[in-house]
C-alpha cells in the first residue's frame, strides 16, 4: 500500500492503448503539493523520469495531449510546462511566480488545468485568481481568451478543470457554478451540463462519441456537509450531457 502525508492533486496513468509512445513502459504520474513523481506501473519509484521536486512550486494539473507531450499545470507558480515523454522541459508558458493581478483576465492567475484539442491549440483554465480560459497555439504563444467571473452564460465561479474531444469542443468544469460549461474552439459558448455538485475533475477519452467521467466535490460548508447525495462521487455522462451512471 501506498501513504502519504500530503494532499494528493492529481493522478494521471498511461497505458500502452492510449500512449503509443510509452508502448514499452506503464507510467503513473503522482502530484504532491511541490512535487510530481513518476511511479511505473508497480507504484515503485520510476527509471528514466526524475522526481520533479526543482521543477514545480505546487502542481496541480496534468495530462497527456494527442500530440503525446506531458502538459503540468502549476498554481503555485502560475505556469504551464511542456514535457516530453523523457521528461525533457520544452517550453514553459507564464512568469515563475509571477501571477497576473487578481481576476485581471490577463494569464496567469492560479492557473487550474489544460486541454490540447486536435489541432494541438492548448486550452489554459485560468480559475483560483482568475475567471477564464486561455487559448494559446501549439508554441506557447496567446491567441485569445474568455470568460468572466459570474454564473451566466461563458461565465465560471471557480474553472477547475478542462478538457477537449477529437471534434474539438472543449468542457469546462465550472466548478462554483455547479455545471460544465461546453465551448467551440473560438470559445463561444455552445450549452452547459447541469445537476452536478461542484464538478472539480473531467476525463474524456479519444475517439468519437466519447462518454465524461466528472469528479464531483461534496458540499464544503458546515450546514450541508452530512447532505447526501452531493458527492463526492464520480459520474459519467455521455457528450451530450445526459447521466449514464
Amino acid at each position: 500500500s501506498l501513504i502519504f502525508s500530503e494532499r494528493v492533486l492529481g493522478l494521471l496513468s498511461t497505458n500502452p492503448g492510449t500512449a503509443p509512445f510509452l508502448k514499452k513502459l506503464s507510467w503513473n504520474f503522482l502530484i504532491l503539493p511541490r512535487s510530481c513523481i513518476v511511479l511505473n506501473a508497480g507504484f515503485s519509484l520510476g527509471t528514466g523520469f526524475e522526481q520533479y521536486d526543482d521543477l514545480f512550486f505546487r502542481p496541480h494539473g496534468i495530462h497527456i495531449g494527442p500530440d503525446d507531450y506531458i502538459y503540468c499545470t502549476d498554481d503555485g507558480d502560475h505556469t504551464v510546462k511542456k514535457i516530453s515523454p523523457e521528461g525533457k522541459l520544452i517550453f514553459e508558458i507564464g512568469v515563475p511566480g509571477n501571477p497576473s493581478k487578481f481576476m485581471s483576465n490577463l494569464p496567469f492567475h492560479r492557473c487550474t488545468h489544460t486541454a490540447l484539442c486536435p489541432d494541438n491549440n492548448i486550452f489554459v483554465s485560468d480559475g483560483y485568481g482568475n475567471a477564464c480560459v486561455h487559448k494559446y497555439s501549439p508554441n506557447g504563444k496567446l491567441i485569445k481568451t474568455f470568460g468572466e467571473p459570474g454564473s451566466g452564460p461563458g461565465q465560471f465561479n471557480l474553472v477547475h478543470n478542462i478538457v477537449a474531444d477529437d471534434d474539438g469542443w472543449v468542457y469546462v468544469a465550472d466548478r462554483e457554478n455547479h455545471r460544465v460549461q461546453v465551448f467551440n474552439t473560438e470559445g463561444k459558448y455552445e450549452t452547459q451540463w447541469n445537476n452536478l455538485h461542484r464538478p472539480c475533475g473531467l476525463f474524456m477519452s479519444r475517439g468519437k462519441c466519447p462518454v465524461c467521467i466528472v469528479g464531483e466535490l461534496g458540499p464544503g460548508l458546515l450546514v450541508n456537509r452530512k447532505y447526501q447525495n452531493l458527492g463526492p462521487r464520480l459520474s459519467i455522462l455521455d457528450n451530450n450531457g445526459n447521466l449514464i451512471t
